[in-house]
């Protein structure tokens, strides 16, 4: 099963990338594909609204018609799926003000994408948008039954703290699946819980109990019921709740982590040395091969390495990255060493740059001290992590 993500012109590379990464963070038959195709809105489709505390405005009633689906192939089947990779954080924001757009403008440009592409009617298309809606609603379903769907990415500022990748990731994911779990577009009038029971299927008509349904990451008994009778694939199940899971799990670590300051441990694995924050729902720090030699080489050295002492360390660098680069020649692999090493090139500090930013956009600025390469001017640099945190698989 095929679910392909767009994002709106407003919506940033990076922000988009950061999502698709924590949409492909759970593997299984559900493939996420990102889109190069960016749909647009034109000036007189909208109206401005004005946000003085996006909090206080509730959602507005929708009639979802009597549209029967037809059968799809969603039983038991088994698609592999395609890996994606992308970073980068995104914050909450507390617009000022919002581009207001309908309904029916909004899933236009979900037509338009499936008319390009020729897609089929089995094939999910979400578009990711910083603008609002009609209804103020943070997602919505096609009313003309097409499995199309929208996830408002702006705003989220007004309810909690973070990155809003979480909120979106969720409500990308219960929103396909809540598709699933019904045969004609008028039956998620039942399906939906207008008092919040921490169920994915609570309306949130105060709009601050979305948070309180992510932090659950529950789904209630008759929800469960439902998506048994439905006969929907337990594989399509199993990866769906894992996404969930992954949000509320790393959604709930940052913020207890002003609380607690317990930090993730890191676990490296497998041949091409993935790193893994094993307490984080296994996100992953996605550096290069160089990048990641550069990391292995401060993990080795807890006390610390001036940058311009490296050239000192020549010999571990070439070892490390030789390990990590099988493909490349000796003469590329001591082209690439010696740039790091040498105190005349930029080649280090690029490298801890990227690093640094690759790893705030997981697990954010507060907690990333612990995980970055850091120190004063012509000081050690280190790593902060307790090197009992780390392992080695």
């Amino acid at each position: 099963m095929r679910v392909h993500v767009l994002k709106s012109v407003e919506v940033s590379m990076a922000r988009y990338e950061e999502l698709m990464d924590l949409l492909d963070s759970i593997p299984g038959p559900v493939s996420f594909v990102a889109s190069e195709y960016i749909p647009t809105f034109e000036e007189d489709e909208h109206e401005v609204r004005k946000l003085e505390d996006g909090s206080k405005e509730g959602l507005k009633e929708v009639k979802f018609p009597d549209v029967v689906f037809e059968s799809r192939s969603i039983m038991q089947e088994s698609i592999s799926l395609d890996k994606m990779r992308l970073d980068i954080e995104f914050s909450y924001s507390r617009p000022r003000e919002i581009d207001v757009f309908k309904w029916a403008d909004i899933f236009e440009k979900c037509k338009e994408y499936r008319r390009i592409q020729d897609l089929g009617d089995d094939d999910f298309v979400v578009l990711i948008t910083d603008n609002g809606n009609e209804y103020n609603w943070f997602t919505g379903h096609d009313l003309t039954g097409k499995r199309n769907l929208f996830v408002q990415s702006s705003g989220w500022g007004f309810f909690t703290e973070g990155q809003s990748k979480y909120p979106v990731a969720y409500h990308v994911v219960t929103g396909v699946l809540r598709y699933l779990m019904v045969g004609n577009l008028n039956e998620i009038t039942a399906l939906v819980h207008r008092k919040a029971i921490g169920c994915m299927n609570d309306l949130c008509i105060d709009k601050k109990d979305v948070m309180f349904k992510m932090r659950t990451g529950d789904i209630c008994p008759a929800c469960i019921t439902r998506i048994s009778k439905r006969k929907i694939s337990p594989s399509i199940v199993t990866q769906l709740f894992g996404i969930m899971e992954a949000t509320r799990t790393r959604l709930l670590f940052r913020d207890r982590f002003e609380v607690t300051q317990q930090v993730s441990r890191i676990a490296i694995r497998g041949i091409r040395r993935e790193i893994y924050l094993i307490d984080f729902g296994n996100a992953q720090f996605k550096f290069t091969p160089l990048e990641k030699t550069v990391y292995f080489f401060f993990l080795n050295h807890p006390e610390g390495v001036e940058f311009n002492r490296v050239q000192d360390y020549y010999q571990e660098m070439h070892d490390i990255y030789s390990e990590l680069a099988p493909t490349k020649t000796s003469e590329q692999i001591e082209a690439s060493v010696s740039a790091l090493c040498s105190p005349l090139d930029s080649s280090l500090s690029e490298k801890v740059s990227k690093i640094r930013s690759k790893i705030i956009s997981v697990v954010g600025d507060r907690m990333s001290e612990y995980y970055i390469i850091s120190g004063e001017n012509s000081s050690p640099k280190r790593i902060g992590i307790d090197r009992g945190l780390v392992e080695f698989g």
